[in-house]
């Protein structure tokens, strides 16, 4: 016999059935029907419904979880050493901590926190009670955060989580992203601009988010929020100081530390100031800028053995070429990359856009002639913008008038045409450390995927949920990114205790099982007693339970309870 689930109006019901053979085939019958998970639970402890007060449920194990990991990185202690609050009431620290664990796990706004807090059994584990957790209070104890403080902040987290967690800082990976905001432009107000949005919300103002973090697990390590017009590469040599600044930090348990970037950060100024430093780096170059790498023949390239790692597996052959070439102020070593898969992807793409333009023209050629397209102005400025968003000089345009009707030719150039064909597939690596193998310097580079990840848990609506941010200040935009940042480390950092411990879940996987671990507390008519249980886990939340000593805050609540 076994229990089966079923599930009717989103609520979940219980059957006992068994399994039996007929005529040597398999069947499962109902022998009785239970009823909810509430009612089996009544009838184990031989309760009726008027012989409790109150059943109240308490997310447990993953607030209990995260909230663990802040107390091993003393986050509320390190908060409080940096900003300037009298000894009076509850600590910005521990505001703090609340915003960050909320937004590791279910993100709310400033108002909604105090009712996902009440939900939680963080109440009977921290000292502050959730009446305290107004809005404006949350407000007030974020003003305690200088941009300063928050990087003095990050900086003593970093370096204590390195050595804590044994953090590999021989690869570190630097990436930007941007961040949509409902903010308009006011006074005072210099971080919210318009931008090339990632997200294509280009009517909307943006910031951005620059960020480093470890190959080693994609943990971020630093990070700085600017303004949303800004450019990559000019924002690039503030970065390079940053983490001159930090050498010491990053280099203390490994020889050589090496930085990846793309190429949007380049400029031969950056890359002078990176020279200068110890830094080693992999970067990529813009094919554009570097055409005559784009013609040399495959027949030149040789495959790259990358054997190592279950994610090199599921990839296509790579065909590399190496040279040693002056570039961007100095000599590097340079690898051109060739992978016909991304040939691939990169060609359908390009037809699919080149149809699509054709459409667009095809359809102005049909609206010629009809209100606000009875002029050769007008139509002029419609083909520049359907131009506009093909590559340079792809298609060729000419509007004309002929006896008085305006005309309009398109063709698409075949020079341009074939001139994108030779940089499908390929990517342009540079490096300054001429003594890696081809492999070492393409698997460094291929290691960006982890920022990548990063980003997209912190645009998760469920997950971190950094955008659209609707802070108004500049200095409330900062805090609110920084808890942000601070809510995927501590997730990252989760995550590995458990993998270390030989529970190799994914982040999502690992949050969602142990969110179901709930506590239930029951209260009884006439008995000054309550009664705590846990719900039932599965091996991997058992394992997780485990490995984590959770049963020990179990305890604590009983004990308070009664």
């Amino acid at each position: 016999m076994h229990f089966v689930k079923k599930k009717v109006a989103g609520k979940t019901y219980l059957s006992i059935a068994e399994t039996h053979r007929v005529n040597g085939v398999p069947k499962t019958s109902i022998v009785k029907y239970v009823g909810s998970a509430e009612k089996l639970f009544k009838i184990l402890i031989g309760l009726d419904k008027e012989e409790t007060e109150y059943h109240r449920r308490y997310k447990f194990a993953a607030p209990l979880a995260i909230h663990q990991i802040t107390e091993e990185i003393r986050l509320i202690e390190t908060i409080n050493r940096h900003t300037k609050k009298r000894e009076q009431g509850f600590s910005v620290g521990e505001y703090l901590h609340i915003i960050t664990v909320n937004r590791a796990l279910y993100p709310r706004s400033k108002r909604g926190i105090r009712r996902w807090y009440e939900r939680t059994i963080l109440p009977f584990i921290l000292r502050i009670p959730p009446e305290k957790l107004t809005s404006q209070v949350f407000w007030e104890h974020m003003e305690y955060l200088s941009e300063e403080a928050i990087e003095q902040i990050e900086k003593e987290l970093s370096y204590r989580i390195i050595e804590l967690y044994d953090l590999n800082t021989e690869c570190l990976l630097y990436d930007i992203t941007n961040f949509y905001t409902f903010i308009q432009e006011h006074e005072g107000n210099e971080l919210p601009k318009r931008g090339k949005s990632k997200a294509k919300r280009f009517d909307l103002n943006q910031i951005n988010l620059a960020l480093l973090v470890t190959k080693d697990g994609g943990i971020p390590l630093m990070h700085q929020t600017y303004e949303g017009n800004r450019h990559d590469a000019k924002k690039f040599p503030e970065i390079i100081s940053k983490l001159a600044d930090r050498l010491v930090m990053f280099s203390k348990n490994v020889d050589k530390v090496t930085i990846v970037f793309d190429k949007g950060n380049n400029s031969k100024a950056s890359m002078k100031l990176l020279d200068d430093t110890p830094y080693y780096f992999v970067g990529s170059l813009k094919p554009y800028d570097y055409k005559h790498f784009l013609e040399i023949p495959l027949e030149k390239f040789q495959l790259v053995p990358m054997e190592n790692g279950e994610e090199d597996k599921k990839k296509d052959d790579i065909y590399a070429y190496r040279t040693r070439e002056e570039a961007l102020g100095a000599e590097r070593t340079v690898v051109v990359t060739y992978e016909q898969k991304l040939y691939n992807r990169n060609l359908k793409t390009f037809i699919k856009s080149i149809d699509k333009r054709k459409k667009e023209f095809e359809e102005l050629e049909s609206k010629i002639g009809r209100r606000r397209y009875r002029t050769k102005s007008a139509i002029e400025k419609k083909a520049e913008k359907i131009q506009a968003k093909a590559p340079d000089g792809l298609f060729n345009v000419v509007v004309g008038e002929e006896e008085g009707n305006i005309t309009l030719d398109y063709a698409m150039n075949k020079t341009v045409y074939n001139e994108k064909l030779k940089s499908f597939g390929k990517t342009i690596l540079f490096t300054n450390n001429h003594e890696w193998s081809t492999t070492q310097i393409i698997r460094f580079y291929r290691g960006k995927a982890k920022i990548e990840d990063d980003f997209k848990r912190m645009k998760s609506p469920i997950m971190i949920s950094l955008e659209p941010v609707y802070h108004w200040t500049d200095q409330k935009i900062r805090v609110h990114v920084f808890c942000c940042v601070l809510a995927l480390m501590l997730l990252l950092l989760l995550k590995r205790k458990l993998q270390r411990a030989g529970i190799k879940l994914s982040l999502e996987r690992m949050i969602e099982e142990l969110s179901d671990v709930q506590l239930s507390v029951i209260k009884f008519y006439d008995v000054d007693k309550r009664l705590c249980l846990l719900n039932d886990m599965n091996e991997e939340q058992k394992a997780m339970f485990d490995v984590l000593d959770l049963m020990r805050y179990k305890k604590l609540v009983s004990t308070k309870l009664h």
